[in-house]
Parts: structure tokens; C-alpha cells; sequence
């Protein structure tokens, strides 16, 4: 589990830190508060495939053309610092991350024609330290070099940075349901989506005729339709069953949860992330959802509802700022949290 963050110098966060993060952490403000950018500091101070997620955080604004210097707090004209993010994890110590924008290949890079601007990623944990490059084409296609474990590094957290977003990069649904499988999740997930479409029979990969491209289906007794043609609720509710069900231990980190679901939907998410975080994941969201914020507590209990934590941030001239309403505390200040969901 997280249990702290130190930001410097991530997109619009000059400086900042969260403490005492709890079990289920809702992440709310205005736009432009820096909640995005939270999310993304997490992941990168955390997630063992750094190198690969430095470049999903970039391509995740694919409209910027030359992102990559867009992940650093500065102007376009402006030589960037280094970025530095710092994270406790309990059971694994404190991870640091450091990201060093340069605007040449690094000496022994493989990077061809194209890739003008780099990325040099040190990340530092448990006493080592490992380094990759990564290389940006002006239209955010990224390649990694160099990126290996340190010598003697023990086991890493599980970590997964999910956008629920429609148009955002995120990894195949077909991948997705095989990693469901694999901690024997497919059962549970199927039935959280039974709870909208009572006569689904099965969640399965299936392919089309004359293709070998395999896709994620929802198959009834008398009707099928792959998952991506079932609607953007839908499909981002499932996505979110097969992420979550069956996990026993580990970290989520996900932008807009309840994003393009109707209310239905948003409760049965809701439950999902609440049975996640019972059987013991952390998990750590953002929402702009006053409603989604209330069936997550209605989803946890009262039983539970001392794992919620609900951080309200600001980001002012740069600097992160932030207040921690936790468990029954909610509640109290829903008026207060109220004012930055609507």
C-alpha cells in the first residue's frame, strides 16, 4: 500500500506531498487541481515497468504534439529540472523515481532517426538503482533502452494505472481478461456484470470470421456482441470487473472510475472497487462524481467506511495542497466536499 508521495517538479506540481493515504483514496477538486498528475506520480514511483509507463503518461495527451517535454513543469522555451518522486510503500520501503528531460540520445542509445527528444528514468529502490532512456517522436511514439532490474532486487508491488476515458491508451482487453483468469477472477466479474445484464452467460475471447485478431465478447442464450460494441458504460465496466475482481493484494490507481456510465452502472462499479478493497487492495481514484462519491460509501459499510479517505487538493502557484476528510468524517463534510464536485 502507498502510504505517502512526494512530488517535485511532475507536469503542473513544482512541489507537494500526500501522507497518511488510505486503503480506498478518492482524489477530488476543481480542474486543474493536479489529481491527473497525482495519479501519474504514483504510478511512476511505484509501477515496475517505469520506462513503459514514462511513455503511457505521455502518450495520454496524444494531442500534444512533442509531449514528452510536457511531463516536466515548464514552459515550452524553459530547460526543465528534474522531476523526482518519491513514494513509502509498506511491505517494500520508499521507491524514488527521477525523470531528467535531454534533448540528445544518451552515448549507446539505439533510438533511430525521429525519436529527437529523451527521457532518462532513474529509479531507486532498496538501495539500488537501475536506469533506462526513453525516446520521443514528435507524435509521442516512444521506445525504451537500457531498462533492467537492479541486481538483487527482491519482489516489487503489483501495481495497475487504469483511465477509464474512451480515446486514452490503455492495454487490450484481451490481455486484461487473461490476467483475470489467471487469479481466478473471471467468476466474480461475471457476475457483477449479471447484476445489469441478468441473462449474460459468459465473458469469453472469441475471433472473427476470416481473422485471427481476438476480442473480448459478451455471450448470451441467444444473442452475442463483443464487448467494444456494447457501449462506453458497459465496456468501462467491465474493463473494471476484470481488473479488480479477484485481486487480493495489490495497487489501483484509476482516473474517473464511473466515467460514461449511467447511475446503474456507477453503483455496480462502486461495489467492485469496495470488494477490491476489502479483500485487501489499496486503491486510489479521482472523480468529479458527487454521486460516485456517495456509493462508495454505501458500498463499503459501516464495517468498512474507516478505508475511505477522501483528499481534497489545490494546486497554487505550483505547490500541491490538500485536506484529508477520512472514514465517518465524510459524511460530516459532504457539504464542504460537495462544493468541489459540482
Amino acid at each position: 500500500m502507498i502510504e505517502s508521495i512526494s512530488i517535485q517538479g511532475l507536469r503542473g506540481i513544482l512541489e507537494g506531498e500526500l501522507n497518511h493515504l488510505p486503503p480506498l483514496g478518492v482524489l477530488i477538486g476543481p480542474n486543474g487541481c493536479g489529481k491527473s498528475t497525482v495519479l501519474e506520480a504514483m504510478a511512476l514511483a511505484t509501477a515496475p515497468d517505469v520506462g513503459d509507463l514514462v511513455g503511457r503518461c505521455v502518450r495520454r495527451r496524444m494531442e500534444v504534439h512533442s509531449g514528452a517535454k510536457f511531463l516536466f513543469r515548464v514552459s515550452p522555451e524553459d530547460s526543465p529540472s528534474p522531476s523526482r518522486i518519491t513514494a513509502t510503500v509498506s511491505e517494500f520501503g520508499t521507491l524514488e523515481t527521477r525523470l531528467q528531460l535531454r534533448r540528445e540520445p544518451l552515448p549507446g542509445s539505439e533510438e533511430g532517426a525521429g525519436f529527437g527528444i529523451h527521457i532518462e528514468v532513474a529509479r531507486s529502490e532498496l538501495g539500488r538503482e537501475r536506469v533506462c532512456a526513453v525516446g520521443f517522436t514528435p507524435k509521442n511514439e516512444y521506445k525504451i533502452n537500457g531498462s533492467r532490474a537492479p541486481r538483487g532486487a527482491k519482489s516489487q508491488p503489483f501495481v495497475r494505472f487504469l483511465d477509464q476515458r474512451i480515446g486514452t491508451p490503455r492495454q487490450s482487453l484481451v490481455e486484461v481478461l487473461g490476467y483475470n483468469r489467471a487469479r481466478g477472477g473471471k467468476g466474480q466479474a461475471e457476475q457483477h456484470v449479471r447484476e445489469l445484464l441478468p441473462d449474460l452467460t459468459v465473458i469469453e475471447i472469441l475471433t472473427s470470421e476470416g481473422s485471427l485478431e481476438p476480442f473480448v465478447n459478451l455471450t448470451f442464450p441467444n444473442r452475442s456482441i463483443p464487448v467494444a460494441l456494447s457501449g462506453d458504460g458497459m465496456e468501462s465496466l467491465v474493463r473494471l470487473a476484470l481488473e479488480l475482481s479477484g485481486a487480493t493484494k495489490g495497487i489501483y490507481l484509476i482516473e474517473e472510475p464511473e466515467a460514461h456510465q449511467h447511475i446503474a452502472a456507477m453503483a455496480r462499479s462502486a461495489k467492485i472497487i469496495a470488494s477490491a478493497v476489502k479483500s485487501g487492495s489499496q486503491v486510489i481514484l479521482s472523480t468529479h462524481s458527487l454521486e460516485f462519491l456517495d456509493l462508495l460509501i454505501d458500498a463499503l459499510g459501516e464495517a468498512h467506511v474507516n478505508k475511505l479517505g477522501v483528499l481534497r487538493l489545490a494546486l497554487r502557484d505550483g505547490k500541491l495542497f490538500s485536506v484529508h476528510h477520512q472514514g465517518e468524517d465524510v459524511r460530516v463534510a459532504r457539504a464542504t466536499v460537495e462544493m468541489d464536485l459540482r
